[in-house]
């Protein structure tokens, strides 16, 4: 009864196209994200296959009723009959009916969105889909680095190719900025009644997980930025008003003493915001590894709560996640310590920060730009 239900629930809010899908070289699958394709697709080369139920075909809806196809699955392999692309490209790196889409003679191509860990991404969690991975398939995964390729190596028997961000690879590092006495923090900003109304394990809230440790890196940085006549910019976690509005909120009733401002999160302008920042703050956000792969000086906070459960989602998993502090990461909360690190690595020198970032991105995040291995696999395997 209650699948019934969703699937009325569907039919009703979703918007339908009626005709036939067409042939195409290149079928994105899932909106999210597309945008960031398009620089290296002909316009009239790629459709898009949506995965939201924002739009359903009703063509292959009927085609597949007439057989007793109901499922998702079902779906995508006859949509994908009928476009009969060259290229499966998709974004959703966290989706499992991807992985079983069914791909005879074409290609399928899997770019990495976000940071990974088996925590939080079901395809790594081996307890997730365990009795699906025998029919997990995969060409080519363009991952962050070579750790997290070979992971999923394991799973689909894909070939993983690193490339770092996908997204930070289209826009160039922008080297013109005249660097700023700013420090940038990225926000991990959570509405309070879902910090409240969630466990991320059994031991651990959301309110300790989000929350807490948020607000002791805060109040450390409100002091280091006052102390140091420095200018601390949030970037904002929200990218809709009223939500961004509720995040400033929360900001404000944290920063009492320094010069701060809040920018609200600009996908357009994300870069130019990073590149401008002579230091970048996180607790460990895939911008953050971002930042780190543009050569801009980036520190992590290794500060969630410690919980067998959570280890993965320690900073630089699996490669550093066993590592509690180095060189420009830390797990202290301490005001020395955090003020002693905090010197260190803005004292550091250009040439040594510069041999520091060729020694880590490897097992962090590369950087190829303008994407130019992926150019090279949708042409060369044509």
């Amino acid at each position: 009864m209650h699948r019934l239900f969703r699937i009325f629930i569907i039919l009703f809010t979703t918007k339908f196209i009626f005709t036939k899908p067409q042939k195409k070289k290149f079928l994105i699958f899932d909106k999210h994200n597309y945008q960031y394709l398009l620089k290296y697709l002909k316009k009239d080369e790629y459709s898009i296959l949506y995965t939201r139920n924002e739009f359903l075909n009703f063509f292959v809806l009927i085609h597949n009723f007439l057989k007793f196809r109901f499922s998702k699955l079902e779906y995508y392999n006859t949509y994908l009959k009928f476009v009969d692309p060259n290229f499966l490209i998709s974004f959703k790196d966290n989706d499992p009916l991807f992985f079983l889409i069914k791909k005879k003679s074409l290609k399928k191509i899997l770019i990495q969105n976000a940071w990974k860990d088996p925590f939080n991404d079901p395809i790594l969690n081996s307890k997730s889909f365990i009795n699906l991975k025998k029919s997990f398939n995969l060409d080519f995964f363009l991952t962050y680095n070579k750790n997290i390729g070979l992971k999923f190596k394991k799973i689909s028997n894909c070939y993983p190719i690193s490339i770092g961000s996908f997204k930070s690879n289209n826009f160039k590092i922008n080297k013109n900025f005249k660097k700023k006495k700013d420090i940038l923090y990225i926000s991990s900003f959570l509405e309070p009644e879902k910090m409240r109304n969630i466990m991320i394990t059994k031991d651990v809230t959301g309110e300790q997980y989000y929350h807490k440790p948020q607000i002791k890196l805060l109040k450390i940085l409100d002091e280091y930025t006052k102390n140091n006549n420095l200018k601390l910019l949030i970037y904002g976690r929200s990218r809709f008003k009223k939500k961004a509005i509720e995040e400033k909120k929360y900001y404000s009733k944290l920063l009492r003493k320094c010069n701060w401002r809040f920018i609200k999160n600009n996908r357009k302008k994300t870069f130019d915001y990073i590149d401008r920042s002579s230091l970048v703050v996180t607790i460990n956000s895939s911008l953050g590894y971002e930042s780190f792969s543009r050569k801009i000086r980036t520190v992590f906070f290794n500060i969630r709560p410690k919980n067998r459960k959570l280890s993965t989602i320690r900073f630089g998993w699996p490669t550093f996640s066993e590592i509690d502090k180095g060189k420009f990461w830390i797990n202290s909360l301490d005001y020395i310590k955090v003020e002693k690190f905090l010197n260190k690595v803005r004292g550091y020198t250009n040439p040594e920060w510069q041999k520091i970032t060729k020694k880590y991105k490897k097992n962090l995040m590369v950087r190829d730009e303008n994407n130019t291995k992926f150019l090279k696999l949708i042409n060369i395997s044509n």
